[in-house]
């Protein structure tokens, strides 16, 4: 019997958004991070070295039964998985990625691949499906409002719930955050 521990499962925000797309729930309550919560991820982002590690907690994702992958523009496929735990990290993961993308130039080939690993990935039939599709209670505000081609600016937005995302953005360290261990439901006990 092999053991495995929680160091096993550690994965980056990279590979937990690579060949996947993710939803969370409509049972999950909607997404509700305050000032202070914002604060505090942007400081410890701060404090950490050039190419430092980040733990953002336990990740929980299961793979939705009965839903067929979605293959993006270039015939590649992913899965769906619903969040089960860590979908308000997600959330906030996401939304300072594209806040940092958006402040990157124009035309920049790394605010393409953020946009397209973590925020909105093309599908075969040319449609914009948001990598991170949040519940019923609040998809269409974050899909109208902050990750939309001409949203209501998602980067000030950001910007006034902490104050610090240009800044981090400017800083041109974008570190690799580690968010673990990802369990698949009903695959591992």
């Amino acid at each position: 019997m092999v053991t495995s521990t929680v160091m096993d499962h550690l994965q980056t925000i990279q590979q937990i958004f690579s060949a996947r797309f993710l939803r969370v729930p409509d049972y999950q309550r909607g997404y509700a991070w305050e000032r202070k919560h914002w604060v505090d991820l942007l400081e410890d982002l701060d404090l950490l070295d050039v190419g430092g590690e980040h733990y953002t907690g336990t990740l929980v994702l299961h793979h939705a039964d009965g839903v067929p992958p979605i293959t993006d523009e270039e015939g590649r496929e992913h899965g769906v998985y619903d969040v089960v735990d860590g979908q308000r990290r997600l959330t906030t993961i996401v939304l300072l990625l594209d806040a940092i993308r958006r402040e990157l130039p124009e035309g920049s080939t790394l605010a393409a691949g953020i946009e397209k690993t973590y925020v909105l990935t093309r599908d075969l039939d040319g449609q914009l499906r948001p990598k991170l599709r949040l519940n019923r209670d609040t998809h269409a505000f974050f899909s109208r409002n902050l990750i939309a081609d001409h949203p209501g600016n998602p980067s000030s937005w950001v910007s006034e719930k902490s104050g610090k995302t240009r800044d981090f953005a400017a800083s041109d360290s974008l570190v690799r955050l580690t968010a673990g261990p990802i369990e698949f439901l009903g695959v591992m006990g």
